[in-house]
């Protein structure tokens, strides 16, 4: 199965042409294997945030800030649902 690598929403023409994205894609920078990889070494991991932004430079070539870093983990921990609510 082809798997998309990007997503654009582009200028043509010279003129700027709203679209949105497709049901399923990505709203954040990244896709669900840099979130994932990021999020696990820096909450089960406790690697430091500026730790993890080399690493996602050095295995990814992504440039990421940590604000960047920081969006990522948001879009994670709002994605997954707490471990107390499968707790009895």
């Amino acid at each position: 199965m082809p798997v998309a690598s990007a997503l654009a929403l582009r200028e043509i023409c010279g003129e700027t042409t709203w679209a949105t994205l497709p049901e399923g894609a990505p709203q954040g920078a990244f896709g669900p294997r840099v979130l994932s990889l990021a999020s696990t070494l820096v909450a089960d991991g406790h690697t430091r945030r500026r730790k993890v932004v080399g690493v996602l430079d050095d295995v990814f070539g992504l440039d990421v800030s940590l604000s960047t870093l920081c969006e990522a983990e948001q879009i994670v921990s709002t994605a997954v649902p707490r471990v107390s609510a499968y707790l009895p």
